[in-house]
This record gives structure tokens, sequence and C-alpha cells, in this order.
């Protein structure tokens, strides 16, 4: 072995990090279990917490979101898409679904819309008919995770969407998307406007759970 090669085996490996395994959540899925979330809706779950207990490591589901949402690593997005359609094939809610949609990005200047990425995909099959643009932002905020204190974040989330009126969603059975479930300011104020205007029962789906969210 030459004197290059050692030095690219042993001493380069050193700062190499190692390649992310893709299969592994797919591994894995099995593990996931539904975590309950609390709020003005009428169901709602998780499919995982965002960090490790006691921990500031991500779990293996928020691993692959963080480099989805931050990296726009597309393949983590694709097997995002794959671990939700098995979640939603295999657990049933406690409500018959009319119309599924998700919640509007806030912050301006995001192109990268990872909960319509992930909804849209061609081998997820989401329950009722789905609107992507149900729910319009109606004014422009910072990053919901940048808000200090949960009263704060409700009074600045207040009247931050409006409802389309071009599809009809009265006496309606709605299931709502987001990434992640912090203070639940986002989901409430979605479910207070939809309510407000007529729906039926309100349903949300995160894929994951902040440790605070679930206080």
């Amino acid at each position: 072995m030459s004197i290059r090669n050692i030095f690219e085996n042993y001493f380069l490996s050193w700062f190499k990090k190692p390649e992310f395994d893709y299969d592994r959540l797919l591994v894995e899925q099995d593990k996931i279990a539904p975590l309950p979330l609390t709020g003005k809706f009428d169901w709602g779950v998780a499919l995982d917490y965002y960090k490790e207990e006691n921990s500031n490591t991500h779990t293996l589901l928020s691993e692959y979101l963080y480099r989805f949402k931050y990296n726009q690593d597309e393949k983590c997005g694709q097997i995002l898409s794959t671990v939700l359609k098995i979640f939603l094939d295999n657990n049933p809610m406690e409500y018959n679904i009319d119309l599924t949609t998700f919640v509007p990005v806030t912050v301006t200047g995001r192109i990268f819309r990872i909960m319509e990425y992930i909804l849209t995909r061609p081998d997820i099959r989401l329950p009722g008919s789905f609107i992507p643009r149900l729910l319009m932002r109606r004014k422009v905020v910072g990053q919901a995770k940048d808000i200090q204190g949960a009263w704060r974040k409700r009074e600045v989330i207040r009247d931050i969407y409006k409802i389309n009126e071009n599809f009809e969603f009265r006496d309606k059975n709605i299931l709502i998307f987001d990434d992640i479930y912090d203070s639940g300011a986002t989901l409430d104020e979605c479910t207070r406007i939809l309510k407000n205007a007529g729906a039926n029962n309100i349903l949300a789906i995160t894929l994951v759970l902040t440790r605070r969210g679930q206080d």
C-alpha cells in the first residue's frame, strides 16, 4: 500500500463525516408511534418528537426533516412522504375526512414549501379532497420559533391567515398538516378561523412535536 493510500484510508477518514443512511428511517419506521397533540382542534397527533429526551439530539425522523427543510435534501423529503403514507394507511382517524390541506408558509421569501412537497408526492394517498390553498397568508411575520413566549406567539399569529372562499369548506371535516408542533399557536389559529367560518371537525397531523409542545 502506498504512502498516499495509507494517508487517505487512515488519516483523512478521521475528518470525513459518515455518509447519511437514507434507508434507516424506512427500516425503523415501525418504531414510530403517534403522539397525541392538544389544542383547539378536535384530534391531533405527531409522528415523533423533535429531540431525544433530555438531549439536544434530533430524533431520527427529525434529522430527516432538518436535512430536507434546511439543506433541501429532496431524498429525505421523499422518504418522509413514504413514512407519512405508511402512517396514514395504518392509523385510522376518529373522523371521516372531507378536505385535506396544510399550514401555509408564513415567512416571506421562503420558496421551498416542505409540506406541499411531501403531500404532493405521487405515492401518497391523502384522505378527502386535497386543497393546497384552502388557507392563505394574510400578513408576513418572522419564524414562529423565534417569537418568545406562548402568549406573545399567539398574539403575533392571530389573524395571520385567511380562508380561500373559492372552496366549499363549511360543515366539512378538515385535516391540516404541519411540519413541527411547538406551542400549538399556529394550528389553533387555523382551527379558530375555519370553525368560525363554518367548518366542522378539525384534525391535525405534524411530523414532529417539541418537548415544550407536550407541556
